[in-house]
Protein backbone atom coordinates (compact mmCIF):
# COMPACT_ATOMS: atom_id res chain seq x y z
CA UNK A 1 0.00 0.00 0.00
CA UNK A 2 1.38 3.37 -0.97
CA UNK A 3 0.58 6.22 1.37
CA UNK A 4 -0.84 9.52 -1.31
CA UNK A 5 -1.50 12.86 -0.33
CA UNK A 6 -4.43 12.89 -3.11
CA UNK A 7 -6.30 10.03 -0.54
CA UNK A 8 -5.08 11.62 2.84
CA UNK A 9 -6.54 14.92 1.68
CA UNK A 10 -9.69 13.14 0.64
CA UNK A 11 -10.13 11.25 3.62
CA UNK A 12 -9.58 14.71 5.95
CA UNK A 13 -12.46 16.44 3.77
CA UNK A 14 -15.11 13.71 4.55
CA UNK A 15 -14.44 14.52 8.02
CA UNK A 16 -16.10 17.61 9.49
CA UNK A 17 -13.87 20.81 9.57
CA UNK A 18 -13.53 20.78 13.71
CA UNK A 19 -13.59 16.84 13.97
CA UNK A 20 -10.57 15.56 15.80
CA UNK A 21 -8.16 13.26 13.20
CA UNK A 22 -5.40 12.74 15.38
CA UNK A 23 -3.17 14.05 18.16
CA UNK A 24 0.46 15.41 16.80
CA UNK A 25 3.79 14.34 18.25
CA UNK A 26 2.25 10.73 18.55
CA UNK A 27 3.50 7.65 17.43
CA UNK A 28 -0.03 5.75 16.57
CA UNK A 29 -2.45 8.00 17.07
CA UNK A 30 -1.09 11.61 14.30
CA UNK A 31 -3.61 12.26 12.12
CA UNK A 32 -1.09 10.48 8.92
CA UNK A 33 -1.48 6.70 11.78
CA UNK A 34 -4.76 7.15 12.07
CA UNK A 35 -5.96 7.75 8.05
CA UNK A 36 -3.47 4.65 7.63
CA UNK A 37 -5.17 2.05 9.99
CA UNK A 38 -8.65 3.29 8.71
CA UNK A 39 -7.65 2.29 5.12
CA UNK A 40 -5.35 -0.40 5.87
CA UNK A 41 -7.40 -1.78 9.13
CA UNK A 42 -3.97 -2.46 11.00
CA UNK A 43 -2.59 -0.65 13.83
CA UNK A 44 -0.24 2.10 12.02
CA UNK A 45 2.57 4.07 12.71
CA UNK A 46 4.11 7.26 11.77
CA UNK A 47 7.52 8.96 12.74
CA UNK A 48 9.32 11.77 10.50
CA UNK A 49 10.48 9.48 7.41
CA UNK A 50 8.96 5.88 7.84
CA UNK A 51 5.33 4.87 8.53
CA UNK A 52 4.54 1.40 9.60
CA UNK A 53 1.92 -1.62 9.66
CA UNK A 54 1.25 -4.02 12.32
CA UNK A 55 0.31 -6.72 11.05
CA UNK A 56 -2.71 -8.58 13.00
CA UNK A 57 -1.13 -12.01 12.21
CA UNK A 58 1.97 -10.79 14.88
CA UNK A 59 4.77 -11.34 12.40
CA UNK A 60 5.79 -7.93 13.35
CA UNK A 61 5.19 -4.24 11.30
CA UNK A 62 6.02 -3.93 7.81
CA UNK A 63 7.97 -0.57 7.33
CA UNK A 64 7.70 2.01 4.46
CA UNK A 65 9.43 5.14 3.25
CA UNK A 66 7.36 8.10 3.57
CA UNK A 67 6.76 10.56 0.86
CA UNK A 68 8.63 13.95 1.02
CA UNK A 69 4.96 15.80 1.69
CA UNK A 70 4.34 12.98 4.69
CA UNK A 71 7.92 14.13 5.74
CA UNK A 72 6.44 17.95 5.91
CA UNK A 73 3.40 17.66 7.09
CA UNK A 74 4.95 15.92 10.13
CA UNK A 75 7.64 18.24 10.51
CA UNK A 76 5.24 20.80 10.65
CA UNK A 77 2.87 19.17 12.88
CA UNK A 78 5.11 17.79 15.18
CA UNK A 79 5.77 21.46 16.91
CA UNK A 80 5.67 21.77 20.62
CA UNK A 81 3.88 19.73 22.82
CA UNK A 82 1.01 17.22 21.49
CA UNK A 83 -2.32 18.65 21.16
CA UNK A 84 -5.27 17.07 19.10
CA UNK A 85 -5.51 17.98 15.94
CA UNK A 86 -8.81 18.96 13.53
CA UNK A 87 -9.55 17.99 10.15
CA UNK A 88 -9.23 22.18 9.41
CA UNK A 89 -5.82 22.08 10.83
CA UNK A 90 -4.29 19.10 9.04
CA UNK A 91 -5.76 20.20 5.74
CA UNK A 92 -4.08 24.26 6.53
CA UNK A 93 -0.64 22.72 6.83
CA UNK A 94 -1.18 20.93 3.73
CA UNK A 95 -2.01 23.95 1.72
CA UNK A 96 -5.34 22.62 1.20
CA UNK A 97 -7.35 24.68 3.48
CA UNK A 98 -10.07 25.67 0.84
CA UNK A 99 -13.52 24.65 0.72
CA UNK A 100 -13.03 23.60 4.64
Amino acid sequence: MRLTRKGFVAWLRSKGSSDMVGMSVTYSSCPLATYLEFVTGEQCGVVSDIWERHLHSGTGPISSKNPAWASAFIKALDTGPSHDVTARHALKLLGENNGN
